[in-house]
């Protein structure tokens, strides 16, 4: 098999010296190349290798190019359907699965989502954070199916889903402090209802739930313990005797019968 050798570059204090160094190394490098060209063949090519550092590369590809991540997306790697130095977006719609769960993340939030395909409805062409339109093409390098921007006789089509939040974390920057956030459930539909909420704010742990009346019912651990709906309660403890006469105002106790 032919190897290539790359020359080590020695730097000298004249930068003549310098320059002359990196031009010898260069034109070392240059014949070992046209060496290695001129003596191909299928003993020292290994067309597997070659194949698995061209997806290496595409996936290292992937990472930033020009602060966006490049339109060129193998099916093989897939699973991430778009990914952007703003926004990543784990679903596999493209498998056209029936029922999918997906982290959708964004500015600043990170949403637990849920979609369902809708078979009433056509297929529609697939398009990427940007709203342009993708198609199937084959690389001519690599030969593997990939999807792109340039307009193609093959449209990338996928069904359309029906897709509902069933948790999200975000700062809320409704609040002096903009503490973390987190929201449960999909509700029924009609504001915040039947959704939960858990945040921690400079007063203290808190969980709120909204009812379908529109009701909050809340609990809240602080400083000064625990609130349940805005009444504090000291602790709870049961027995089969009378309760305590040594209590504290929040106390409850259960008596046992039986």
């Amino acid at each position: 098999m032919a190897l290539v050798f790359l020359p080590r570059v020695s730097l000298d204090k004249d930068d003549k010296k310098s320059i002359q160094n990196l031009y010898d190394a260069y034109n070392k490098m240059r014949k070992e190349m046209e060496f290695l060209l001129e003596n191909l063949d299928e003993d020292n090519v290994d067309s597997r290798f070659i194949k698995k550092l061209i997806a290496d590369y595409i996936k290292a590809d992937l990472v930033v190019t020009n602060t966006i991540i490049t339109q060129n997306l193998y099916a093989d790697l897939g699973d991430i359907a778009r990914l952007t130095v703003n926004r990543l977006l784990s679903s596999n719609i493209l498998t056209d699965p029936a029922v999918m769960n997906y982290i959708d993340i964004k500015d600043q939030y990170i949403v637990f989502k849920k979609g369902v395909r809708d078979d009433t409805q056509p297929k529609a062409q697939y398009k990427n954070e940007d709203g342009d339109p993708l198609y199937w093409t084959i690389n001519k390098t690599s030969g593997e199916q990939e999807i792109t921007t340039e307009v193609t006789d093959n449209p990338v089509m996928v069904y359309q889903y029906k897709t509902s939040e069933r948790l999200k974390i975000f700062f809320d920057e409704n609040t002096a402090t903009s503490y973390p956030k987190i929201v449960w459930g999909e509700g029924n539909g009609t504001g915040d209802e039947q959704k939960a909420f858990m945040y921690k704010d400079d007063t203290g742990m808190s969980i709120d739930y909204i009812t379908s009346s529109n009701e909050t019912l809340s609990i809240k651990l602080g400083e000064s313990g625990i609130l349940i709906n805005g009444s504090p309660y000291h602790q709870i403890t049961y027995g089969t005797g009378e309760p305590p006469v040594d209590g504290k105002e929040g106390d409850i106790y259960f008596k046992v019968v039986g």
